[in-house]
């Protein structure tokens, strides 16, 4: 029984892990949707101002809506192209080139933390070695033969088997 909920605390716990990427996209997502309903309303009520970008640099975030310039997001209440020449009215938003550059801050540190993540995995995985772990096969049609397993966890890798090459 013991060991049951032990199991089980260890899955939900994983389940938690696996969920977490999902929640911080979830909460990032909403925070920036928040961000943008905010710039909207500022977009109506505040002096614009106006900038002008040669065609070929425009970096465009949210096309027609939102622009990346010089490190920060510019958010777009109305553009036209002259000569190869965009002019844009806005206003630069802060907040979201703030959350942009965290984004890319946990980008940057996630390779480091998937390494960690997956020693976690390996360090939980060890703690189903279980020698008593028993597996039933079927033996006959009428019955099934109980079988002595001595690892619980089923291996990642595949061992193929391959003659010997040929002199």
């Amino acid at each position: 029984m013991l060991k049951t909920v032990t199991k089980k605390t260890i899955t939900c716990f994983l389940l938690f892990l696996a969920a977490v990427p999902l929640i911080y996209i979830l909460t990032f997502k909403v925070h920036q949707q928040s961000i943008r309903h905010k710039m909207k309303v500022r977009l109506e009520a505040k002096v614009l101002h106006t900038i002008s970008i040669p065609e070929h640099d425009v970096i465009w975030m949210k096309n027609g809506k939102e622009i990346y310039v010089n490190g920060k997001m510019f958010d777009i209440k109305s553009f036209h192209i002259n000569d190869g020449v965009y002019v844009f009215k806005g206003l630069y938003d802060d907040e979201e080139t703030v959350l942009r550059e965290q984004l890319q801050k946990e980008q940057e540190s996630n390779s480091t933390n998937s390494k960690q993540l997956t020693r976690l995995f390996q360090l939980l995985q060890s703690f189903y070695n279980d020698t008593q772990s028993e597996l039933y096969f079927p033996k006959t049609k009428s019955g099934s033969e109980l079988i002595k397993d001595n690892s619980a966890t089923i291996s990642q890798f595949i061992s193929i088997t391959t003659p010997p090459p040929r002199a």
